[in-house]
C-alpha cells in the first residue's frame, strides 16, 4: 500500500481497492453458505426441535452481519495504512 501511495494513487482509491477486494471473498462464502442451508436443511430442522431453516429474517440478518464484519475489517486497517507517509515506509523497507 505504501508503494502505491508513493506512485500517486488518492488515499480513498487504495482503501476502495482493499475494501472490494476484501468483500469478494466474503460474498462468495454467504453464496456457498446459503447453498448449503438449502442442501442440509432437512438434517438440520431434524436434529434442532423447532428450528426452522428458511426464515427470511434470520438468514438476512446472518448475512448482512458476517457482510458488516467485513466491511470494517477491511476498511479499518486500510484507512490506518493511508494515513502513514509513504517516503517513511519506503525507508524502512
Amino acid at each position: 500500500m505504501g508503494v502505491r501511495l508513493a506512485i500517486g494513487a488518492s488515499p480513498g482509491s487504495l482503501v476502495g481497492l482493499i475494501v472490494r477486494q476484501s468483500i469478494a471473498p466474503v460474498a462468495v462464502g454467504l453464496g456457498a453458505g446459503l447453498l448449503l442451508i438449502v442442501w442440509g436443511r432437512g438434517l438440520a430442522e431434524a436434529q434442532f426441535v423447532g428450528v426452522t431453516t428458511t426464515d427470511p429474517a434470520m438468514l438476512a440478518a446472518a448475512a448482512a452481519a458476517v457482510v458488516i464484519a467485513a466491511l470494517l475489517a477491511a476498511w479499518l486497517p486500510a484507512r490506518r495504512a493511508t494515513r502513514i507517509n509513504p517516503t517513511d515506509v519506503l525507508r524502512a523497507e
